[in-house]
C-alpha cells in the first residue's frame, strides 16, 4: 500500500469514525434530561476523541505533535471507561452501587493514569522512549508490552477491567429486558467489543501496519456506529421501555 493511500485508510478513516461519534453524542444531547444520557455523551466524546486524535497523530510529520495527539488520544481513552461505568449504572437504575469506592477506582484511577502519562517525561515510569518509525509512513513506534513498564500494563487491566463490568450490567439488563430493548443492549455490548478486540490485535502485533492502533478505524464500522446512532435516535424511547419493564417487574414481585 503506498504512502497516501496507507495515510488515507488509517487516517481518514479514524477521523470518519470521530465525527459519527461527535454526531451521536450531540444526537443524544436531546434527551439530555433521561437517565444515564449524559454518561453516554461522554462515552461517544471519549471513544471520538481517540478516534480524532489517532487521526491527528498519524497526520503529524513531528515527533513533538505526534507526542502531543497521543497524550491527548490517552486522556480519551482513560475518560471512556468511566463513562461506562457510569452509564452502565444509570441506564440500569443500579445508581445504588455508584459507591464512594467505586467512585474512587473510577475517577480516581482515571487521573491517575492521566497525570502519570502526562508527567512520563520526567520519570518514564508509564512508557519508555517512543521514536518515529518512517516505514511506509512516519508514525510513533508502539509501546513495547512487557513487564518492564509494569504500570504501562496495568493501565490497560484498569480500563479494559471498567468496560467489561460495565458491560456485564447493560447484558444482565438485556437478559430480563423485551425484544427491543433487549437486541439494542447486546448490540452495544458486543459492537463495544470490536474496538477492544482490534486493540488487543494491535497490541499483538497483528495488524496490516506495524505500530498503528486498529481501534480508531474499526469504530467506524456498523457493528459499533449504527446500533449507538439508532440509540442516540430513540434514547427517550428505551428509557420508557425500561421504565414500562422495570414497573411490570415490579407489580409480579
Amino acid at each position: 500500500m503506498a504512502f497516501t493511500e496507507t495515510v488515507w485508510f488509517y487516517g481518514y478513516g479514524s477521523l470518519i469514525s470521530g465525527l459519527i461519534l461527535y454526531i451521536i453524542a450531540a444526537v443524544t444531547l436531546r434527551y439530555r434530561d433521561e437517565s444515564g444520557a449524559y454518561a453516554f455523551i461522554g462515552i461517544m466524546l471519549g471513544q471520538g476523541g481517540w478516534c480524532l486524535f489517532t487521526a491527528a497523530n498519524l497526520f503529524a510529520q513531528t515527533l513533538f505533535w505526534k507526542t502531543i495527539f497521543l497524550k491527548l488520544t490517552l486522556i480519551s481513552v482513560f475518560i471512556t471507561p468511566t463513562m461506562w461505568v457510569l452509564f452502565s449504572l444509570r441506564f440500569t437504575h443500579n445508581t445504588q452501587l455508584w459507591t464512594r469506592k467505586l467512585k474512587f477506582i473510577s475517577f480516581g484511577g482515571a487521573a491517575f493514569f492521566i497525570i502519570l502519562m502526562l508527567t512520563n517525561e520526567f520519570h518514564q515510569l508509564y512508557m519508555g522512549h517512543r521514536p518515529i518509525v518512517a516505514e511506509p509512513f512516519p508514525r510513533l513506534k508502539s509501546q513495547d508490552f512487557t513487564l518492564d513498564k509494569p504500570l504501562y500494563i496495568a493501565s490497560y487491566v484498569y480500563a479494559y477491567g471498567l468496560v467489561v463490568d460495565a458491560n456485564i450490567k447493560l447484558s444482565r439488563l438485556g437478559l430480563s429486558s423485551g425484544k427491543l430493548h433487549k437486541r439494542q443492549i447486546f448490540i452495544l455490548t458486543i459492537g463495544m467489543l470490536v474496538p477492544i478486540a482490534a486493540n488487543l490485535f494491535t497490541i499483538a502485533g497483528i495488524t496490516p501496519v506495524e505500530h498503528v492502533d486498529l481501534a480508531p478505524l474499526v469504530s467506524v464500522s456498523g457493528v459499533y456506529c449504527l446500533p449507538t446512532f439508532s440509540i442516540s435516535t430513540n434514547y427517550s424511547t428505551l428509557c420508557q421501555l425500561r421504565e414500562n419493564e422495570s414497573s411490570v417487574g415490579l407489580m409480579m414481585q
